[in-house]
């Protein structure tokens, strides 16, 4: 099982996706894993390799983490302000919730928005719609979001 406990000491640009070797492999010692994750951001810290240190979580944001509760969880990574690709989604997630009723079940099916939902929205209309839908008004919705680098700019 994976321990992210294990791993808080590492300085990866973004801890998930920018250092996968140690999020996902094991390793024979603790020494192996440092070794590796101070070769990763001495790589990672290259300029134009990675992002500032403010748009990094840390690891108490990691440690503070949020339970989901659903009974089944779209994870969308990288919307970058696709309106097309939204709406299907949006739509998957309605038929879900109806089929879920109709059964006579319990649960909602969560949107789990990884960061940079905004991006190349062309249009402040379809920048508007978007955070609307990702992030709308955080009341009787399961939909989640964490913030990308797009995000933290216009934050």
């Amino acid at each position: 099982a994976f321990d992210a406990g294990a791993h808080l000491h590492c300085t990866c640009a973004t801890f998930l996706l920018s250092c996968p070797l140690c999020v996902f492999r094991p390793f024979p010692s603790a020494s192996a894993a440092t070794d590796l994750c101070s070769a990763t951001a001495d790589i990672m810290s290259a300029e134009g390799r990675s992002c500032p240190l403010s748009y990094r979580y840390t690891p108490a944001h990691i440690r503070e983490g949020h339970t989901v509760a659903a009974s089944s969880a779209y994870v969308v990574g990288g919307l970058y302000g696709n309106t097309e690709a939204l709406r299907t989604l949006l739509d998957l997630h309605a038929s879900e919730h109806r089929l879920l009723k109709e059964l006579g079940m319990d649960g909602e099916p969560a949107l789990i928005f990884s960061g940079d939902f905004n991006s190349f929205n062309a249009f402040d209309g379809d920048f508007q719609h978007v955070n609307e839908a990702v992030v709308g008004d955080g009341k009787g919705s399961n939909t989640w979001a964490t913030a990308g680098n797009v995000e933290v700019e216009i934050a």
